[in-house]
């Protein structure tokens, strides 16, 4: 899929609508693909449906988050950001997206103090397939 080729990750994951469930990262590519469309109760309910697959999934948290940010319901989207972080805490991989995304609407806010400490929290970004490849042996 290209980046922002919306249409595909829409016609690519209608098994998401009608009940089936798909592979995991089709979901969440769907629900994104809807957001970055500004199509954000559209994107809500698709990073829900995610959840439902995959429950406590601190990515689909974080998209719900920037999707309740976007129709400016604020304490919603604070209140599933903050579930993206704690879901994560224990883990050993940390995604550092909720931190981020969490830290900048707090500085929208102008509630800069609250927002410090995600703005410094250090985290482990999720190393992803580039980076597999490029430790690879193709690529020694």
């Amino acid at each position: 899929m290209l980046i922002g080729d919306y249409a595909s990750a829409d016609n690519g994951s209608r098994s998401l609508s009608r009940g089936i469930p798909p592979m995991r990262t089709v979901g969440i590519t769907w629900a994104r693909a809807k957001y970055n469309e500004n199509r954000f109760e559209e994107a809500i309910q698709a990073f829900q449906k995610c959840l439902k697959l995959r429950p406590r999934y601190a990515l689909a948290a974080d998209g719900l988050g920037l999707s309740y940010e976007g129709l400016n319901r604020i304490a919603d989207a604070i209140s599933w950001l903050e579930n993206a972080i704690s879901w994560q805490e224990d883990g050993e991989r940390k995604s550092p997206e909720p931190y981020t995304d969490l830290g900048d609407l707090l500085s929208q806010q102008a509630r800069f103090d609250e927002a410090l400490p995600f703005c410094k929290k250090p985290s482990q970004p999720i190393r992803g397939t580039f980076a597999r490849m490029k430790n690879s042996e193709r690529f020694s």
